[in-house]
C-alpha cells in the first residue's frame, strides 16, 4: 500500500506545489514542520499535503506528499502516483520513494519503500 512519496529537494515547497500543478494552496508553519496543502485538477476532491521539517536546510531533509484527510491514511492511486512522479521528474526531483510513513513518536517515522521511482 502507498500512502506517501517522498524525495529530497533544495527548492521551495512553494516551487514544488507549483510545479506539479497545485492550485487552491494554504501554506503554514509550526516550530518543526513547514507545508502546503492544495489540489490538482485532475484530482480536485483530494488535498494534497507537502511537507517537511523546516529545522535543517531544504537540500538535508526529507519532503512528504500525502493525502491530507486527517485518519485514517489514505491510499495514493497508481494514478495520482505517476502523475506526481512524472512532474517531480519534470522539476528534475528524483529518485522519489513510494511508500508509507509509520509514526512512531513525536516527529519520529519509519518510511517503508514499497518502490523507487528513478
Amino acid at each position: 500500500m502507498i500512502t506517501d512519496l517522498w524525495f529530497v529537494s533544495d527548492a521551495s515547497l512553494d516551487v514544488i506545489a507549483e510545479g506539479l500543478g497545485l492550485r487552491d494552496v494554504n501554506a503554514d508553519i509550526e516550530n518543526h514542520w513547514e507545508w502546503v496543502i492544495g489540489t490538482l485538477a485532475e484530482f480536485p476532491d483530494t488535498l494534497l499535503d507537502i511537507t517537511r521539517t523546516h529545522t535543517v536546510p531544504a537540500g538535508e531533509t526529507t519532503t512528504r506528499i500525502f493525502i491530507w484527510a486527517g485518519p485514517p491514511i489514505r491510499e495514493l492511486s497508481a494514478d495520482l502516483v505517476e502523475l506526481l512522479a512524472t512532474r517531480l521528474r519534470a522539476m528534475g526531483i528524483a529518485p522519489v520513494h513510494a511508500g508509507r510513513w509509520i509514526y512512531r513518536r513525536g516527529n519520529e517515522f519509519d518510511l517503508v519503500v514499497e518502490r523507487t521511482i528513478a
